[in-house]
């Protein structure tokens, strides 16, 4: 099995065991997590890489969406402003430190940005992929334990 795709079943059981895993969205969360192995068969590494990034940040984007829904917390639409808002106080769940917010902000959203806005921009190899991967199961587990 390869490293994408331990990650990828790590969080999987993160969402589906969490307040997450009770709602409708978990069929879709799991549905992107699911293409980001799939795609692994596609030939040309920088559109592979790509589609990685695009499934793996939807699914947490969702994941993010439908949590704070579950906590009646109102915010934006976006990755970054629902981290920006698990950073502010939100009874009744602890938040997440600045520090905590600037570093998912920067390993995650920025570098998510960076592929998703900028025509010609692409991951540059693997290892940008698995720190990405990382980076989203370190901050899926400390959310969804908030």
């Amino acid at each position: 099995m390869s490293v994408h795709k331990r990650r990828i079943e790590l969080m999987k059981v993160l969402v589906a065991g969490s307040v997450v895993g009770g709602r409708s969205e978990i069929i879709d969360i799991t549905g992107e997590l699911e293409e980001v192995t799939k795609v692994q068969r596609v030939p040309q590494l920088p559109r592979r890489r790509l589609l990685q990034v695009l499934h793996s940040t939807r699914a947490m984007d969702t994941t993010l969406a439908t949590f704070l829904a579950f906590h009646n917390i109102m915010s934006g639409r976006s990755l970054g402003g629902y981290i920006n808002k698990l950073g502010q106080s939100n009874p009744p769940l602890r938040q997440l430190s600045p520090g905590e917010v600037q570093q998912y902000q920067n390993d995650i959203v920025n570098l998510r940005n960076e592929y998703m806005h900028r025509a010609g921009g692409f991951p540059g190899g693997d290892s940008e992929i698995t720190a990405l991967l990382s980076n989203m199961h370190a901050c899926l587990t400390r959310i969804l334990n908030l």
